[in-house]
């Protein structure tokens, strides 16, 4: 019979098994643990628990179909009396209310935990994924099983500082992994002794994505706190703070400098009240001057003075000599600064009445009446409700208007909603053909035929000139072809190509990224076209003298049935959703598929002066910061027109598709 500890094979009659003394007795070590013996997903064999954590319990199984060893996280958190379970029982007691929208949304972040570890298995320093699936009322991840150590347990065995050489070769370890997972707009959060595994054979594996989350570079409320003590930079003690690659270059800096000098530093808010961290080579003379400094700027409190990817930490550590220190770096700031401060004087002076005359045209063309109403209709494929989530203090729409309700604090603005996209837009068509009395402010007209409606549509003079002050490179584009225009983009979306990276077919001479090959991801739209094997957005903007066909869809692509998805941004999340790991993406620069404007919103043209003067205000509030946030990355419905919000936030999140901000069409 398999033990259910060490799942080796043993003769059952011994009743013990004489691998690792385990005795079995048919019940799990706690009351709320799976039983072992038990088999989840028709595939894996449950057996002893090897851990509880806050939010989950990880079991050692046997994987029936693959016939290995693998390690099961269940999701349960125990803190709090959110679930429970029954002696003997799988399924999980849910309790309701508040409880229960808290267990939901734990289960979404443990299965984006699964998805981001999933799409990084291929890499030899990173804990491989095998699946994650939700069964039990709860959620799993089906992960390898790792033989070894901690290098919590390895530095604790040490009792006192390890050789550089082998500190540095498991941090360079570290690097590498962290340089695939920041690549795909991914932060760790979590870098700590802990959580780097080293196997019998000295491969380095960074493990627990349970903190991991998109790195958006901004600050928002969603982003919460979590954090190891002594390896957290400043920015993890804040929910609302900037964080990105840069936080875990301070945490893989802090495992550093632990390794070498043997003392935990110090945690980083202590440090901002006063810094007692001791440069490594004032602790161990056989860190050179060079070490010393890459780490202590790793370590840097200022984000600005850290290396500001792992590419640079890496980098430095490579080339072995780096004489900086965030000490000389901020002592050279400070003199450019004098300098910059006294120029900058003499150019405000002389600007500061030009400004203010400005400042009264503007204020005064753009002045709108106390009282006056505006009504808004969008349909339900733009993700935007009135709704509050939960203990959220504000609705989406709350969110969409809010920088237009902070400007125009008097202007009353409501909110339509609908059952469905052909509710919308039979609702539409029919208050514009009543003679357009019945017709919202403004609205979404993406799919209204303009022929149809000519003359009902406002030409937002009001909202170009806005645009002329920002500036914004996608607006500015649009504006420039569609002059006489009477709508405005909200989102866009560039032309993409996916390539299934597990894909295997006879008939192509193609190969995929197995193991033994390298992935590929520079291919054109000449390479795909020729190879006969892909699939067809249908929705896409295709150049009159296109090439380009096929009749097979996302679905085919999704199940495996084709190697390339010519498409564009608006399918990029469920991709990511469905094929997490398996997929590579390129950015299409080449006229045959032209870039796409979504969400495009109007305003009636029929209400008076004032209230359509509000409505074409507000239409360029929405291409603003705050209103870009919440409908591009908040509720995905495509990328952002506001060049800040693309450059800043979106491309900084998706870093597969940087290669949008070079793309010109």
């Amino acid at each position: 019979m398999r033990c259910l500890n060490c799942m080796q094979i043993y003769d059952e009659e011994y009743g013990v098994c004489p691998h690792c003394g385990y005795v079995p007795s048919g019940n799990a070590k706690e009351l709320y643990q799976l039983t072992p013996g038990i088999v989840l997903n028709n595939r894996y064999l449950i057996g002893t628990a090897l851990g509880v954590g806050g939010f989950g319990i990880t079991y050692v199984a046997w994987d029936q179909k693959l016939e290995q060893k693998v390690a099961i996280k269940e999701f349960y958190p125990s803190a709090g009396g959110i679930v429970n379970r029954s002696p003997g029982v799988a399924n999980v007691i849910i309790y309701s209310g508040e409880k229960a929208i808290e267990f939901e949304k734990g289960k979404q972040r443990f299965l984006t935990e699964a998805r981001s570890m999933a799409r990084f298995s291929g890499h030899p320093n990173i804990v491989h994924v095998y699946e994650y699936f939700e069964q039990n009322s709860t959620a799993y991840i089906a992960m390898e099983f790792l033989e070894g150590k901690s290098f919590k347990d390895y530095l604790k065995e040490n009792n006192g500082p390890i050789d550089c050489n082998i500190a540095k070769n498991v941090i360079l370890a570290v690097l590498d992994a962290l340089k695939e997972i920041h690549r795909a707009g991914i932060i760790h959060r979590d870098i700590s002794p802990d959580n780097v595994f080293i196997s019998p054979e000295g491969v380095i594996k960074v493990i627990d994505f349970g903190a991991a989350r998109f790195s958006t570079g901004e600050e928002e409320k969603t982003m919460s706190i979590i954090l190891k003590p002594g390896y957290a930079p400043p920015e993890q003690y804040r929910t609302r703070s900037s964080q990105g690659p840069w936080t875990d270059v301070y945490a893989v800096g802090a495992m550093f400098y632990r390794a070498v000098t043997g003392v935990m530093p110090d945690e980083s808010v202590n440090r901002m009240v006063e810094d007692k961290v001791v440069p490594p080579d004032k602790i161990n003379n056989e860190v050179s001057s060079d070490l010393s400094n890459i780490i202590m700027t790793a370590m840097a409190l200022d984000k600005s003075l850290r290396f500001k990817n792992v590419d640079q930490f890496e980098d430095a550590l490579l080339k072995g000599e780096y004489s900086d220190t965030p000490d000389k770096v901020l002592s050279r700031r400070k003199k450019f600064r004098i300098i910059t401060v006294v120029a900058s004087l003499i150019i405000f002076i002389i600007m500061i009445s030009a400004v203010f005359s400005i400042y009264n045209k503007k204020s005064q063309k753009f002045a709108l009446k106390d009282g006056t109403s505006i009504e808004v209709w969008l349909p339900p494929s733009d993700n935007i409700t009135d709704e509050k989530v939960a203990d959220q203090k504000y609705s989406d729409f709350d969110e969409l208007i809010s920088g237009f309700k902070k400007d125009y604090a008097g202007v009353d603005v409501s909110f339509r909603t609908f059952e469905s996209d052909e509710e919308y837009q039979t609702a539409l068509e029919d208050a514009l053909d009543s003679g357009g009395k019945d017709v919202p402010t403004v609205f979404d007209s993406t799919y209204l035929d303009l022929d149809e409606f000519d003359g009902d549509l406002d030409k937002l003079d009001t909202t170009y000139d806005f645009i002329d002050l920002d500036n914004s490179r996608n607006i500015m584009d649009y504006y420039k072809k569609f002059k006489d225009s009477d709508q405005v983009p909200l989102s866009v979306q560039y032309p993409l190509i996916y390539r299934n990276e597990k894909y295997s077919n006879s008939n192509t001479t193609e190969t995929s990224n197995s193991e033994e090959s390298d992935v590929v991801i520079d291919y054109d739209l000449d390479t795909v076209i020729e190879s006969g094997d892909y699939a067809l957005n249908p929705n896409l903007l295709l150049a009159k003298d296109s090439d380009i066909s096929s009749d097979k869809t996302i679905e085919d692509f999704v199940n495996g049935e084709c190697l390339y998805y010519i498409s564009d941004t608006s399918d990029y999340k469920e991709i990511q959703e469905n094929m997490a790991g398996k997929y590579s993406v390129s950015v299409v620069g080449d006229k045959r598929i032209k870039l796409r404007f979504t969400n495009l919103v109007s305003v009636n043209n029929h209400v008076s002066d004032e209230e359509k003067k509000a409505g074409e205000i507000l239409v360029y509030f929405l291409m603003k910061e705050k209103a870009q946030q919440v409908l591009n990355i908040k509720n995905n419905n495509g990328v952002p027109v506001n060049s800040e919000i693309l450059n800043e936030y979106y491309l900084n999140t998706y870093v597969e598709l940087k290669d949008i901000g070079d793309l010109k069409q």
